[in-house]
């Protein structure tokens, strides 16, 4: 070596020297080759770090050995290079052991980031095995914005992922459920969620008003499928065609098989009138209560089902008629 590069080189160990302060030996393993999240390259993206004082260990890993000056290049650097950057960091240059290879390739990716979809992904997935329904059928969405609401260190987190608990109940509608956030194996998050969820049936939908004892005829109705935030009778042709009307419906409205009847139980009499004085027969069960004081607020007949309000509680029960007087509910 030359007198003036054995100067430079006495000179840069001299700085080097009055850089460091006295800390333990830091052993570095490097990686030859590093993706990061940050321009700003530090020896733990690098290298596995080991030394015989757990806090500088810590410290040493958080040091920046690098910069990425452009996103699309590659950085390069060299054990040595390494070495000198943590020394001018604080550590004892004569204490950092740097093995593996010579030259560390650092490239860089955009950190990835949870988003809202993400989470509704996530619970979508969870609502269809709760429900054991294809994706095709089932529709899920947040009430409201949530990532945005998360503490910014928790956030922005790379490689943050959402899990959600399966819904306590299998019919659509609005729905509170656990979302739990995780980074590799450690949860740091836990939030309360509402969801609005759909599930898609096949409907029997009027095609036009019709009245109280019409005969439904196929012309009158179609089946559709539509997505509803409440349970539905997965409907048929079958099971409207030739029935009769128990009530008015209107055009467009969606049918169930409660609003029909058998053709000759529409021409039935009249079992009950609104406003008659009936007893309740209430069941649950095994368990079967009889209440004397009800008031009828509908007018049905053997097999309808009526509106009864009982006089003592001024509860409103829906029950079925099953002879002059006689009501059968379930409470």
């Amino acid at each position: 070596m030359s007198k003036p590069l054995q100067t430079i080189s006495a000179l840069i160990a001299g700085l080097l020297m009055l850089c460091s302060t006295a800390r333990g030996e830091l052993r570095i393993r490097l990686r030859a080759e590093s993706t990061v999240t940050s321009t700003s390259v530090r020896l733990g993206d690098i290298a596995r770090v080991s030394g015989s004082n757990e806090s500088e260990k810590e410290d040493a890993a958080k040091a920046v050995v690098g910069q990425l000056s452009d996103p699309d290049d590659t950085l390069e650097l060299n054990a040595e290079t390494i070495r000198v950057e943590l020394a001018l960091a604080g550590f004892d240059y004569e204490q950092i052991h740097v093995s593996g290879p010579e030259q560390v390739l650092v490239d860089y990716r955009a950190p990835l980031e949870l988003t809202d979809a993400d989470v509704e992904s996530s619970a979508q997935a969870a609502v269809e095995a709760a429900f054991d329904a294809s994706a095709d059928d089932i529709r899920v969405r947040m009430a409201s914005p949530l990532i945005g609401s998360l503490p910014g260190n928790i956030r922005k987190l790379d490689g943050l992922r959402a899990e959600v608990s399966p819904p306590a109940r299998t019919s659509p509608g609005q729905m509170t459920l656990t979302v739990t956030f995780w980074q590799d194996r450690d949860m740091v998050a836990s939030r309360m969620v509402r969801f609005d969820v759909q599930r898609r049936y096949q409907i029997a939908v009027a095609r036009s008003a019709l009245k109280r004892g019409h005969t439904i005829r196929q012309s009158d109705i179609q089946i559709e499928r539509r997505f509803l935030d409440r349970d539905a009778d997965q409907a048929e042709l079958s099971a409207y065609v030739g029935m009769v009307l128990r009530q008015p419906v209107k055009a467009g409205e969606i049918m169930t098989t409660q609003m029909v009847d058998q053709p000759s139980s529409v021409n039935a009499p009249i079992a009950i009138k609104s406003r008659d004085r009936v007893r309740v027969i209430a069941t649950r069960g095994k368990i079967k209560v009889t209440l004397n004081n009800a008031q009828a607020l509908d007018s049905g007949r053997v097999g309808e089902v009526i509106r009864v309000v009982n006089n003592a509680s001024k509860e409103t029960l829906t029950g079925r008629v099953v002879r002059a007087g006689y009501v059968e509910a379930e409470f």
